[in-house]
Formats: C-alpha cells, sequence, structure tokens
C-alpha cells in the first residue's frame, strides 16, 4: 500500500514538472513576444533605405511616404485590404479588400454579419513612375488609378469575404485559350464555410482617354473539401493545382472556444494543404435529370491532401520565384519557417488519392521581432514581410476599434546572403518601415515595385528621365483594418 501511494505521488510530481516546464516554455516563445509592446517611432513613421539599412530615408521638404486613398462611384471607398498580388508583366496590383472586416472576421472575429460583401480593386501603378507623376504630395482621387474588378458570373446571392489572393500566370499548354487567359485563386470565407474561387483573368487594352481598362474577370468555380478549414494564404503551383495555409485547426464559426485557445498556446496542431481541381461549368444542365447541389458542385473534381503538418497559427506562405524555396510564416510565434520543394515538377503521383503531390524538406526558421502576417518573394534571394508590431494591440483593438488606436505597422526585408545554402542561418533582416499606427496600421501585405522595365518605352526618348525615374523603386503596404494602401519612394 505504501509503495502504491508513493508511485502515485512520483507520478503527480512529474506531472506536475512536465505542466510547469511546458508553461515555461509557452510564456519564453509565444507569450513574451505578445504582451511586450515593441518601441515604435512617435511622431512619424520610420523608412528606411533598402541599400543602406542605417539611414532613414528623410528628403528635405518631401514626404516618401504618402496613403493612397479612392472613393468610388457606388459609395465605397478604398479599405481594409488584407492581401495584394504584384502583376509584375502587367504593372497591375491586385487588391483584396473587404469593408465589413469589423462584422465579419474569421480568424480573429467578431461574427456578426457576412451579408455585406467584400471587393477586389486593381491598382494600375505603371504610370506612377512616369517623370510627370512623382509628386510626392499628389493623392487626388482623379490621379490615382484604382478601380474595382467586376467579377463577372459570380452567384450574386452568395458570400463574398476575400482573404489571401493568388495568380497563376503560367498557363497550361492543353488549354485552347491559355495566351489569353491568366488564372485567379481568391480565399473566401463566406458565411457557411469558407472556399476558393477561381476566376479567369482577360486583360484587354486600356480605352483610350477614358482612364479605364477592358478587364475581364469571370468565374470559372468553388472549390471546397473537408480540408479546406480555415484558408489563410494560397500559393500556386500549377493552374489546376495550390497551396492553401489552415490558419487553425478549429474553426472560429463551430469551435469559438478552442479556436481562442488554440491561438494563444500556439498549438502546433494544424497544416498546409495542396489542392487539386478540374474545371466545371457550375451552370444548372438541363438534361432531364435532377441537378448536383450546391455542395455537390463545389466538391466536384476536387482532391485535396497534407503535405506539412504540426504547424502553430500558419497565416502567410509564399514560394520563390525558381519553385525550389517555400517559406510560412507563424504569426503566434513570430517565425518565418523555411522549406525546401521537392518534386516540383509533379514527378510522383500518390496512389491513394490520384494527386500529384510535393514533398516539403524542413531547414530550419527564422525568429523575427514582430508577429508576421504574409510574405512575398520579390527575388530568389529577397522576401519581404509584413506584419504587426504587437499581437495583444491588434486584438484589442479588434474588440474595441471605436475606442482604441490604430495599432502599429512593421515592414522588413530577409536576404539571403549565399544563393547555395537554403537553410536559414545565411539570412539577414532589415527594416524598411515602421509606424506606430498614426500615419498608416495594421500592415499585412508589403509588395516592392520597380518601374524601370514598365516605363522603360515611355522614357527611352528622353535619357535623362530614364536614368533619374526608371530604375527607382516604391513600398507598396496593405493594411488589414486602415483606410488606403500605402506607397512609399525607395532609392
Amino acid at each position: 500500500m505504501f509503495c502504491k501511494v508513493n508511485l502515485i505521488s512520483r507520478l503527480k510530481k512529474i506531472i506536475f514538472s512536465i505542466l510547469i516546464l511546458t508553461i515555461s516554455y509557452w510564456i519564453q516563445s509565444v507569450l513574451r513576444f505578445q504582451l511586450i509592446k515593441p518601441n515604435l517611432p512617435t511622431n512619424t513613421y520610420e523608412l528606411r533605405s533598402v541599400l543602406n539599412s542605417s539611414s532613414t530615408i528623410r528628403p528635405d521638404g518631401q514626404q516618401p511616404c504618402k496613403v493612397l486613398k479612392k472613393t468610388f462611384d457606388d459609395g465605397q471607398s478604398l479599405k481594409f485590404c488584407e492581401d495584394i498580388f504584384d502583376w509584375r508583366s502587367k504593372g497591375l496590383i491586385i487588391l483584396s479588400c473587404d469593408s465589413n472586416r469589423h462584422q465579419w472576421n474569421t480568424v480573429m472575429g467578431p461574427l456578426k454579419d457576412s451579408k455585406p460583401r467584400g471587393s477586389l480593386y486593381v491598382y494600375d501603378y505603371k504610370n506612377s513612375f512616369l517623370p510627370s507623376n512623382h509628386s510626392d504630395t499628389n493623392n487626388d482621387d482623379d490621379q490615382i488609378l484604382i478601380y474595382p474588378l467586376i467579377l463577372k458570373g459570380f452567384p450574386t446571392q452568395r458570400d463574398f469575404h476575400p482573404l489571401g489572393i493568388e495568380i497563376a500566370e503560367k498557363a497550361n499548354d492543353d488549354h485552347e485559350d491559355s495566351k489569353s487567359l491568366t488564372r485567379m485563386f481568391v480565399i473566401n470565407h463566406r458565411g457557411d464555410r469558407s472556399v476558393i474561387e477561381v476566376f479567369d483573368l482577360s486583360l484587354v487594352n486600356s480605352l483610350e482617354g477614358s482612364g479605364k481598362y477592358d478587364d475581364e474577370c469571370d468565374w470559372v468555380r468553388t472549390i471546397s473539401d473537408d480540408l479546406i478549414k480555415t484558408p489563410n494564404s494560397i500559393v500556386s503551383l500549377q493552374r489546376n493545382s495550390v497551396l492553401i495555409s489552415n490558419d487553425h485547426y478549429f474553426n472560429r464559426r463551430s469551435n469559438p472556444f478552442l479556436h481562442i485557445l488554440e491561438t494563444w498556446f500556439a498549438l502546433p496542431i494544424t497544416n498546409v494543404i495542396q489542392v487539386e481541381f478540374k474545371d466545371q461549368d457550375t451552370r444548372p444542365l438541363d438534361r432531364g435529370i435532377e441537378p448536383p447541389s450546391l455542395d455537390e458542385l463545389e466538391r466536384l473534381g476536387v482532391t485535396a491532401s497534407k503535405v506539412i503538418n504540426r504547424l502553430s497559427f500558419p497565416n502567410g506562405i509564399s514560394l520563390s520565384p525558381n519553385s525550389r524555396t517555400l517559406v510560412i510564416s507563424s504569426s503566434m510565434t513570430q517565425t518565418l519557417r523555411f522549406y525546401n520543394l521537392k518534386n516540383r515538377l509533379g514527378s510522383e503521383r500518390t496512389t491513394e488519392n490520384d494527386l500529384w503531390l510535393r514533398n516539403f524538406e524542413y531547414l530550419g526558421s527564422l525568429k523575427l521581432n514582430f508577429t508576421p502576417d504574409n510574405l512575398v518573394f520579390s527575388s530568389d534571394r529577397q522576401l519581404i514581410v509584413a506584419g504587426h508590431p504587437h499581437g495583444l494591440s491588434l486584438v484589442r483593438y479588434v474588440k474595441d476599434h471605436a475606442r482604441r488606436p490604430l495599432p502599429g505597422s512593421w515592414v522588413s526585408i530577409v536576404t539571403r546572403t549565399d544563393l547555395n545554402d537554403e537553410t536559414p542561418t545565411t539570412l539577414k533582416v532589415q527594416d524598411v518601415f515602421r509606424d506606430n499606427g498614426s500615419f498608416f496600421g495594421t500592415s499585412s501585405t508589403a509588395l516592392i515595385i520597380n518601374g524601370s522595365s514598365l516605363v522603360h518605352q515611355q522614357l527611352q526618348k528622353d535619357e535623362k528621365s530614364q536614368k533619374a525615374h526608371g530604375s527607382h523603386q516604391k513600398l507598396v503596404v496593405s493594411g488589414l483594418y486602415q483606410v488606403g494602401l500605402l506607397e512609399c519612394e525607395l532609392y
């Protein structure tokens, strides 16, 4: 009897010790970074040179940064844009925005009203690099070429709350219209569940003198699967194949308490999935047979599989241009996780679900000083990371945005110093933009756009202008709860 009591006592001590160690690790690696507020510029933003991180860009008498604001014909304004995609070959940025985010946010809440719809917009930035448009103070609506992207064929009765977006510029050789159509993927957090919307984009020449473009965005289909639980970011592998990050295992709609618990304890229980699908005609067919249900249509021809497991709050994902490196941002742990992509040509097909499955080799992680959101590769050696300086401030703002100030912004560039070494040991982190929220807050995605190749033909007649204006870059940042779009001159 004494031995049994002694054994139970020892087991209790072991369990208690494990619990203490777990809590200590959680406080050290997760909670400490979310509770401690970093020092940020108080009076104005901080913008650093890309070439020289020690110098702050402050041209005499000029403001290098401005917030582009736009009000459209329907009364809507450009705001709350979570993701932006640089369509480099066209000189356009596609923006994923949801002005109803204060009422419907499946990641942070609340879940009050899913009916008011979000929108996609197009920013034509080509002309902004021309010498005649280099005014740092010009923020007139008429001078900013941003316009809504009309979603042709998308059912008007369905919810539309876009989050992550992606464009696959490489078309299939066997697609008869592949030369004219570009595929676009949009994560849509509907009221009932989260799905992927597929569109085909076709850019026609601008209507001369009208300031508008004849863009065609045709809805192809909706993708749904049990593994698409909480999609946040999306990467295209091919025209009909994507990678998707599930930021949580527990869905906030059905398990709000477990969703919050998973968030704050940074539980490594969710994943990145690969999804392949077939194009389907989603229009009802009158052939004398009962048409499939909406749920059946959305699942038709869809195959999904987990490719990376045991992740904690995987937010943004990005694939390098050479398709060798995949990076995942883990928001609660404030880390970037690096993977080497194997079988990138789809040389292996699984037998269980007939899916061209990719294999990933974990290379290591990189700790950041802020909560990373979305990631964008600007080249094989350069990654742009946008995020939130203080996670707790963002949570408080979401719960009481009417009385709390807008949280800050943080953008960094991660550069690989040795292209032959794919591990994170050769990475250098450089802060580019920081702000306490007074100028531009809640940064979620950042791009660096280069105008040299886009304006070469317009400027080739004026060599001086070409040398002065044709090679500089701009930083473009979207804000999760920010009105407008940030644009900064980089030299």
